[in-house]
């Protein structure tokens, strides 16, 4: 809006030099479009993490067959063969399990059995 040569904003403040709104405007704008950024940056991030490293689904289903991370990996016989801990829950029902010499191993859920031998710092699993 024009009046006598002066651009106003739409509060009614005086505009900025050859603009269309007051600083003060501006200034709730851009503080609007950062912070909607940011929250979109969050929600990927947190998309990304469910997918490679913490999958909700896997992870209830994990817990409530098993009370430990400790389990043992299973050959194509159902033979225990490599001990390790459970380090991420994947999705599509895959682990991620580190074995003693610290190695990651991706295996499906239904290839591991409860090692009952170890625990992580004693710790059990709580199912919620």
């Amino acid at each position: 809006m024009t009046k006598n040569g002066i651009t106003y904003c739409k509060c009614g403040a005086p505009a900025r030099p050859r603009q269309r709104n007051c600083r003060s405007c501006k200034n709730a704008s851009t503080k609007r479009s950062v912070l909607k950024r940011k929250l979109a940056v969050q929600r990927l991030e947190q998309a990304l993490h469910h997918l490679t490293i913490e999958n909700p689904a896997t992870r209830r289903e994990y817990e409530s067959q098993f009370r430990t991370r400790a389990v043992a990996i299973c050959d194509e016989d159902g033979m225990p063969a490599i001990a390790g801990f459970v380090v991420g829950f994947l999705a599509d029902r895959m682990l991620q399990v580190m074995d003693d010499d610290g190695k990651n191993h991706f295996v499906r859920l239904d290839r591991v059995v409860e090692d009952f031998g170890r625990t992580v710092d004693g710790e059990i699993l709580h199912v919620e």
